[in-house]
């Protein structure tokens, strides 16, 4: 019974894993083109968060290689 929900946890874990690595460049890309575009607009902390998502994204990356290497 135990291995049986520790396996589900495990496979719950690698997916939520693997999404993220997926997900990640897409998800900062979108974050930091709104960001951008409310900068233009006037919004100053836009300008703030659009320098911050690549960073971000490269953090996210270094993570993903060094632990799971995935």
């Amino acid at each position: 019974m135990i291995n049986k929900l520790l396996d589900v946890i495990d496979a719950a874990g690698d997916f939520i894993v693997n999404s993220i690595d997926i997900y990640s460049f897409q998800a900062c890309l979108l974050v930091g083109l709104v960001a951008l575009v409310f900068y233009i607009f006037g919004y100053d902390k836009g300008k703030k968060i659009a320098t911050i998502s690549p960073a971000v994204y490269v953090v996210i990356q270094i993570f993903m290689k060094a632990w799971f290497g995935v």
